[in-house]
């Protein structure tokens, strides 16, 4: 994907010049994963917990709104009811 992203930044900045150096920064930044190489990662709980614990939680599972959004996205329903359905 490295070389993709690096592809992707010269690309961008043959293309659109100047006006879009911020955009290859972050594709040049991406691509030699210089955005997680002074990151304090945190541990997550959930991974030093017994599997057997984490099948039995009581605690409901409450996904983030941006989680359920992507997998769900919203879309306009409309009904429409009446009209002749004896065809």
């Amino acid at each position: 994907m490295a070389s993709k992203w690096r592809g992707l930044g010269q690309a961008v900045a043959f293309h659109y010049g100047q006006k879009y150096s911020r955009s290859v920064e972050y594709l040049e930044k991406l691509a030699s994963n210089s955005f997680w190489s002074n990151a304090h990662l945190m541990p997550l709980p959930n991974l030093s917990q017994p599997v057997a614990d984490l099948l039995h939680d009581d605690q409901p599972f409450v996904m983030h709104p941006a989680v359920l959004n992507s997998l769900a996205p919203a879309m306009p329903l409309r009904a429409i009811f009446g009209g002749n359905r004896m065809v």
